[in-house]
């Protein structure tokens, strides 16, 4: 067994540890709760640093199956996003859009801003040459500075976007076309500048998110009748569709559209393996709350592991060191984020 497995298997244990069943005959009703989106969170943030490790370490006979986990991922967090918008929108209304530009978009900005300084600060440490231009070119070329950071940059016009439809237009359909329009424009842009495919092959799961919020009560009460068939469907559909998707060229239109479906079945799996299953440790809970610094820090160990004189050639130490190094890095980086966010705000 190639030590690289290891991890494939204390991945599972760290995620069941401490779980918990629904009562017999019950379903958990606070699925997509705050505290257990924070769950979640916690689970794909080490999901996909595994999956940035399986890029470049040798995957043994189970750990490569990270290869191909990090779109699902991602799909999990663009989802929650949109769920947890449309949520809080539902629940405070204009006030919530009042307040948006600052209190939101803020918390995406300003810890990105600071991660940027922060790799530019440690690369030069690590003696790489830095040239503003270039990491000012990095945003438009689909290849950012910080290390994986596309998610951000992704994200942060997701973000611009909700805002901006829900700001000047109250009517659904209106909106439901106007958040397609904006997806086909922000993968038409993608696809000119060569962003690599990874930017929008699960980009439609952030609207799957907000319809969610808005129909969750029928959504949940459809899952609920004959849940354990819809359960074992959707678990042989998220594998077998995710096999059929590689059948087609990466990126091409049919890939694009098979993993489209793919990682929208793939959440409602997960949703439901949540209606029965409770999952929640300590180290989800921290994970989960630390999730977007560990996201932006984490390629930072990654680069410094591969770089002459820190350089690690043993993958199981490399790995481990990429793991407590980025969730250290995002824990401390999350206190001051937190810190500058409350400030700012409070301003």
């Amino acid at each position: 067994m190639n030590l690289m497995d290891l991890f494939f298997v204390g991945f599972f244990i760290i995620v069941f540890w401490g779980v918990k069943l629904a009562p017999k005959g019950e379903f958990a009703e606070d699925v997509l709760s705050k505290e257990r989106g924070n769950v979640l969170r916690g689970v794909f943030i080490l999901g996909i640093m595994l999956h940035h490790l399986s890029q470049r370490t040798d995957n043994g006979k189970l750990f490569w199956i990270f290869l191909y986990v990090g779109s699902l991922a991602v799909g999990i967090y663009l989802f929650l996003s949109g769920y947890g918008l449309m949520k809080q929108y539902q629940l405070r209304g204009e006030a919530y859009l009042s307040s948006f530009l600052v209190k939101r978009m803020s918390k995406i900005l300003i810890p990105y801003l600071i991660a940027n300084i922060v790799y530019i600060i440690g690369y030069t440490l690590l003696g790489k040459k830095i040239k503003l231009m270039e990491v000012l070119k990095s945003f438009t070329t689909g290849d950012p500075y910080v290390l994986f950071s596309w998610y951000m940059i992704s994200i942060f016009f997701f973000y611009l976007e909700f805002y901006l439809v829900h700001r000047f237009c109250k009517k659904k359909l209106l909106i439901v076309i106007l958040d397609m329009i904006f997806l086909a424009g922000y993968v038409a842009v993608c696809a000119k500048i060569n962003t690599g495919a990874w930017w929008y092959n699960t980009s439609i799961v952030f609207f799957m998110g907000k319809l969610w919020a808005e129909n969750e009560e029928a959504i949940m009460k459809f899952l609920k009748k004959g849940y354990l068939v819809k359960l074992i469907l959707s678990f042989v559909l998220s594998i077998g569709l995710y096999i059929l998707s590689l059948e087609y060229e990466y990126g091409s239109a049919a890939n694009i559209a098979w993993m489209w479906i793919d990682t929208g079945i793939f959440i409602v799996f997960v949703i439901m393996l949540n209606m029965k299953l409770i999952f929640s440790n300590k180290l989800l809970v921290f994970w989960g709350h630390i999730s977007f610094e560990v996201f932006l820090y984490h390629g930072f160990m990654v680069t410094l592991f591969k770089t002459r004189g820190f350089r690690v050639t043993n993958d199981v130490l490399m790995s481990l060191g990429v793991i407590i190094g980025g969730t250290l890095l995002g824990f401390l980086f999350s206190k001051g984020d937190q810190l500058i966010l409350k400030k700012l705000i409070k301003a």
